[in-house]
């Protein structure tokens, strides 16, 4: 729309000189680039001076040489209502006007207000709510407070009616017919509702979540039909209400030294195995509060809590790597809801190992046999100890104690000679043999080897003295005595026969070394 108005003036010569003033208007939602009128068509070219204060170089395009007027960005009325500009050398004055759209909705100056009313108040008993204020103008300002709500399962399937939203024109024919709409630009701009434009139903439109958003706020328009449709607003809360949909969730946290499944086979019962949490996204009561259960473990393992949200694995009873070393634990948590709904766990829980078992040798004796005139370094005998427990705590190595004549190989038990044996200063050694495990601190086990020394023809017989003399009755009976040496290496005995051609026999007795008479 134009106009234009002559306004006298004063000139520097005294005279009087004309001011015209064109009034322009635009509507503030104009897309860029909208045209809004001309200086003066009949008298370009111009030069444009911006009245101080008015955005015109930021917000508006002139095109100099024929005095066209468009807009340079979308304009908005609540921040600049008018332009001023002033195009010279016709001395034109033009006001543009930002007319109003309804783009704002109706804010209250705070989102909650606790209000009280006595248990004794009146039946009509008021409280003032603090006004919403609307930057708009005119009917597109705040014209009145409507309380709408309605609520919903989030599980709803789309397409389910919600509520039917009502409004009233008091004019007839098409000026009096009214159609629905959902203010988009102001709400739900995800299109999560939408509403039949004849009947107001409100309708769900795509997958709620109450876990995601538990309130939707629509701006609900009724706009008649007329020449010069007029438009109503209300708001909509939309309430989506929990169901039982989602199941629990079970967190653990091992409390090992790395974070991992295991446990001391030295823990004892009441320490900590493992911190477990439960959450459940549903809101209710019933649907978050989950029982929680343990099992597996033998009964060496349970469950303690003080609060039921945080669950602590504990030691129940003493543990025994060499019994059983890995534990299959199971952590079930169920929700109250109808259907229940539930959530599992499983975990393979490491028992690691302390040194607690010696080694043991598979036979307490050993026997063992030896010639006497064996070589230095000849395998007499190979022993072997086994130790129940694991890793460093299983390795064995073997030792002798107080051994001259034999050594061990450390690693494979096997015994040898290291030096000659002598049957006549020991016929049959006894070793101990010693296994020790390598872990902090170490345990030792003992096993007795006897060995065997066989006597090799090495010395030959000493009498005590170089000549014996000796008488016998001829009629001594046979088998008695009648010469005893003592502290020979060989008992000698003469054998007397019958036969006198015969030659003496030599018999070794080492009990009496005596020498006896024989037939």
């Amino acid at each position: 729309m134009e106009e234009g108005t002559e306004v006298g003036g004063s000139s520097r010569g005294g005279g009087v000189r004309c001011e015209l003033v064109r009034h322009l208007e635009v509507s503030e939602n104009a897309p860029a680039g909208s045209r809004i009128g001309f200086i003066d068509a009949d008298s370009p070219p111009y030069i444009i001076v911006p009245v101080p204060g008015s955005p015109v170089k930021t917000d508006l395009m002139i095109d100099q040489a024929t005095g066209e007027i468009r807009t340079k960005v979308p304009l908005d009325r609540e921040i600049n209502p008018s332009y001023s500009l002033v195009a010279l050398p016709q001395n034109v004055r033009i006001v543009i006007k930002v007319l109003d759209e309804n783009d704002n909705a109706p804010t209250f100056p705070v989102d909650h207000v606790d209000i009280e009313f006595p248990e004794n108040s009146p039946r009509d008993a008021k409280r003032a709510l603090p006004p919403a204020k609307d930057p708009d103008l005119g009917q597109y300002s705040t014209q009145r407070y409507d309380i709408i709500s309605a609520s919903v399962p989030e599980n709803a399937t789309v397409g389910t009616p919600i509520l039917s939203v009502n409004a009233t024109d008091a004019d007839s024919g098409e000026n009096g017919r009214i159609e629905y709409s959902i203010n988009r630009r102001q709400s739900d701009r995800e299109e999560m509702f939408r509403i039949d434009q004849q009947t107001g139903m409100v309708y769900v439109n795509k997958a709620l979540d109450f876990e995601s958003k538990q309130r939707h706020e629509l701006v609900i328009v009724a706009r008649d039909v007329g020449a010069q449709p007029l438009e109503a607003s209300a708001f909509l809360s939309v309430y989506v209400t929990d169901v039982n949909d989602n199941q629990p969730t079970i967190t653990v946290i091992f409390l090992s030294d790395d974070a991992t499944p295991k446990i001391s086979e030295s823990a004892q019962p009441g320490e900590f195995v493992a911190r477990i949490s439960v959450s459940d996204p549903d809101s209710r009561t019933e649907y978050s509060n989950a029982t929680v259960t343990l099992t597996g473990g033998d009964g060496h393992f349970g469950l303690a809590t003080r609060d039921n949200i945080i669950y602590l694995v504990v030691v129940e009873r003493p543990l025994d790597r060499e019994e059983k070393p890995i534990y299959d634990l199971s952590v079930e948590a169920t929700d109250a809801g109808t259907p229940p709904l539930r959530a599992v766990r499983t975990f393979k829980l490491l028992v690691t190992d302390v040194n607690d078992n010696a080694p043991v040798f598979e036979q307490e004796r050993y026997e063992a046999h030896l010639l006497e005139a064996s070589e230095p370094g000849t395998s007499v005998i190979r022993v072997k100890a086994n130790d129940a427990d694991y890793g460093l705590n299983s390795i064995i190595k073997y030792s002798l104690k107080n051994s001259t004549w034999f050594t061990i190989d450390e690693e494979t038990g096997l015994i040898t000679t290291v030096t000659h044996v002598d049957c006549e200063t020991d016929p049959a050694p006894l070793l101990i043999v010693i296994a020790t495990d390598t872990g902090r601190p170490s345990l030792s086990g003992s096993a007795i080897v006897r060995i065997t020394v066989h006597d090799l023809n090495d010395n030959e017989p000493i009498f005590e003295r170089p000549l014996y003399n000796a008488s016998v009755r001829e009629d001594l009976s046979v088998g008695r005595c009648f010469l005893k040496t003592m502290n020979i290496f060989l008992s000698y005995c003469h054998h007397h026969h019958d036969n006198d051609d015969d030659d003496d026999e030599g018999n070794e007795d080492e009990d009496d070394k005596e020498l006896i008479v024989f037939k």
